[in-house]
């Protein structure tokens, strides 16, 4: 069966729920873990307790905000899944103790991305737009790009305060990977066309601005850290397939690969990994870092609020 699995420093078991589908996991820093599959979501407390959930159709992505927002993007139908097209619809969730409270939604979006100013970006083939929270759109500009062969796939903010869009191929059955991307002002016109070298799928964006990526090759086994600039700063290569990254305090990775879980420095020396006995060596596997202390102290404090 398919399981997400909460293990202590030791590579311990503390406990598990039981999933229909394989299922993708998101840390938030009160401790709450929102935990998501194609049909469902639900957020589950320190001692993996249920807190919530909602059944939705074909989950795509889920994010858990600090002011206690949820914002899920998802497919309408199984075709729209299969074909990964751009009729995606995005939802926006209170969470609290009990059943979550749906704020509000947008159908026919290509995609999401919560910003630290809690703010949401929306795109699809034509515009890009931020909202609040509320649902209330605060700007939108047009995307004007010349090759309308590429669909929209990733909008992130530059520290210039321009955009980066990334675009794949929009031919039915292609890889749901980027291969060009551009930079457009707030007037949606092209500044200029960004190196898509070396191919690469953003994991995490690190403090100091660079990022950690995995690179792309054919077999998806090197991770990378890429500067500003694009410029590969550290990489390395694992033995297997990998699925998740996390960068941690103490300056080692954090590695979900095929079969394997495991915490490597700066020189690529394996410092901790989790117990064979709870992996799967025929699944892939997302990992991630927290601290119950940090997590516990934070909730507590909310509470006092």
């Amino acid at each position: 069966g398919k399981a997400f699995c909460v293990v202590d420093a030791k590579g311990i078991e503390v406990w598990t729920a039981a999933m229909k589908f394989s299922p993708s996991a998101l840390l938030m820093p009160n401790g709450r873990t929102i935990v998501s599959d194609f049909y469902n979501v639900a957020e589950y407390d320190l001692a993996g307790t249920k807190v919530w959930e909602a059944d939705l159709t074909y989950i795509d992505q889920c994010w858990g905000l600090d002011s206690g927002e949820r914002v899920v993007t998802g497919w309408n139908s199984d075709q729209e899944f299969m074909e990964r097209t751009t009729e995606t619809r995005l939802i926006v969730f209170r969470a609290g103790d009990g059943p979550a409270r749906e704020l509000w939604s947008l159908d026919s979006v290509g995609g999401a991305r919560p910003l630290p100013s809690k703010e949401i970006l929306v795109w699809n083939e034509e515009f890009v737009r931020r909202y609040d929270l509320t649902g209330r759109k605060l700007w939108e500009t047009k995307i004007v790009w010349k090759d309308q062969r590429r669909k929209p796939l990733d909008v992130e903010p530059l520290s210039n305060g321009n955009l980066r869009v990334m675009f794949r191929k929009s031919t039915k059955g292609s890889q749901y990977e980027p291969d060009t991307a551009v930079e457009i002002d707030d007037q949606g016109r092209v500044v200029r066309e960004l190196s898509m070298q070396p191919k690469r799928k953003m994991l995490e964006r690190l403090p100091n601005g660079n990022s950690l990526v995995l690179l792309l090759d054919d077999e998806k086994r090197t991770i990378g850290e890429l500067d500003t600039a694009d410029k590969i700063v550290w990489s390395y290569i694992n033995d297997r397939k990998v699925f998740s990254l996390q960068r941690l305090p103490n300056g080692d990775t954090l590695i979900g690969a095929l079969g394997q879980v495991k915490a490597i420095d700066a020189r690529g020396k394996v410092t901790w990994k989790s117990e064979e006995s709870l992996l799967s060596q025929s699944s892939g596997h997302c990992a991630y870092w927290y601290d119950p202390a940090m997590a516990t102290e934070r909730s507590e404090n909310e509470a006092r609020k």
